[in-house]
């Protein structure tokens, strides 16, 4: 069965297109080094800040193609493909990996042109993780949950309180109010790490999180 992805609204088989290469770089470490002066040594201070490696945008390459050797078809096509996606920033679902979804801006390249078998070029500027199409969510009443973020990125849940006067802290930090009942909000103090966290509620009812895990 031929492979395909979905870009945004549309999957690239619904044009004829099959998927039949793939190149999927991994994210840009951000990376910050001083030369010590009169030292045959070099101060790493890429993870001072927060402790954890930081990452700029990853490039994913489609190849796509027909058979069809039609020059008037191919162009067609292309003019079809820039019309939806070109220079759009929007979620691509590959096939092979249908749970995850990349995020990024896309351009759309005629470069390679084969009339013998029509061939078209995707590429995209991502973001540094790919995120689990279901959310995840936990429901922790009144004392501590344990909470676990499957993902490798630190990711801001929403809460979602069911009565008034409700309070959560994330592992052994302050509490915080929830405002609004019945509606989730964030707090953007409180973040879940990418391990087991604490979860601390205190009130007469429950605290719903919400968050989409992003994995590398």
């Amino acid at each position: 069965m031929a492979e395909w992805a979905k870009i945004g609204d549309f999957r690239t088989d619904g044009l004829g297109l099959d998927l039949y290469n793939l190149s999927i770089g991994a994210p840009k470490i951000k990376t910050s080094y001083i030369n010590l002066p009169l030292e045959s040594k070099v101060l790493d201070l890429s993870d001072v800040v927060t402790g954890r490696p930081s990452y700029g945008a990853r490039t994913i390459t489609l190849y796509l193609g027909k058979k069809d050797r039609s020059p008037r078809n191919w162009i067609k096509t292309a003019t079809e493909l820039a019309s939806k996606i070109h220079g759009k920033r929007l979620p691509i679902t590959l096939s092979i990996d249908p749970d995850y979804y990349y995020l990024g801006r896309i351009q759309c390249s005629s470069d390679k042109i084969s009339f013998m078998r029509s061939t078209y070029e995707i590429t995209a500027t991502c973001d540094p993780y790919k995120y689990a199409q279901t959310e995840s969510t936990a429901s922790c009443g009144a004392g501590t949950t344990a909470v676990l973020n499957s993902g490798d990125e630190i990711v801001s849940p929403t809460f979602t309180a069911s009565v008034e006067g409700m309070t959560v802290a994330l592992n052994g930090g302050a509490a915080y109010s929830i405002a609004q009942v019945g509606k989730a909000v964030k707090i953007p103090e409180l973040l879940l790490l990418p391990c087991a966290n604490n979860v601390t509620v205190t009130g007469t009812g429950n605290v719903v999180l919400t968050w989409r895990e992003g994995v590398l």
